[in-house]
C-alpha cells in the first residue's frame, strides 16, 4: 500500500516558475523573442480580476511577455471576435487566455463551458475557430 505525500503547492510552482524562466532565458540567447501571452478580460468579475492578476505576474516571472486586454461589460460578441483576428495576426503573441465570463448569452456560455478544454492556453488560430464553432447559433 502506497502513502500519500503531502506537496507544498506553493514552493512548487515558484520552483516550476523558475525552471521555465530559465528555459525562456535560453530561448531567448537562441535568438528567439521571449513568448508572448495575451490576457482578455471582460468586465470586472472580482474572481477573474484575481486570476487574471496571478497570470500576468507568473507570466512575467517566467520571463515572458504579458499582453492585457481589459474590456468593459457591454462589449459584443463581434468587438470580441474582432480582438482575437487582431492578436491572431499579432507574431508576437504565442497563446492566448480569455477569461470568463465572456459578454455571451447563457445559452452560447453553457455550450463554451461543455466544450472547453481544460489547457488555459491555446494557440491564436485554434482558440479564434473554436470561439466562432461556440458562437454560431444552435441547429
Amino acid at each position: 500500500m502506497t502513502s500519500a505525500a503531502i506537496i507544498d503547492g506553493k514552493a512548487f510552482a515558484a520552483g516550476l516558475t523558475e525552471r521555465i524562466g530559465e528555459a525562456v532565458s535560453q530561448f531567448c540567447a537562441d535568438g528567439h523573442n521571449a513568448p508572448g501571452l495575451a490576457v482578455v478580460l471582460v468586465g470586472q468579475d472580482p474572481a477573474s480580476e484575481v486570476y487574471v492578476k496571478n497570470k500576468i505576474r507568473t507570466t512575467k516571472a517566467a520571463g515572458m511577455r504579458s499582453i492585457e486586454h481589459r474590456l468593459d461589460i457591454g462589449t459584443s460578441e463581434d468587438d470580441l471576435l474582432t480582438l482575437i483576428d487582431e492578436m491572431n495576426a499579432d507574431d508576437s503573441i504565442d497563446g492566448i487566455l480569455v477569461q470568463l465570463p465572456l459578454p455571451i448569452s447563457e445559452v452560447k456560455l453553457r455550450r463554451l463551458d461543455r466544450q472547453l478544454p481544460w489547457p488555459q492556453t491555446v494557440p491564436p488560430q485554434q482558440l479564434r475557430r473554436w470561439v466562432v464553432q461556440q458562437l454560431e447559433p444552435e441547429a
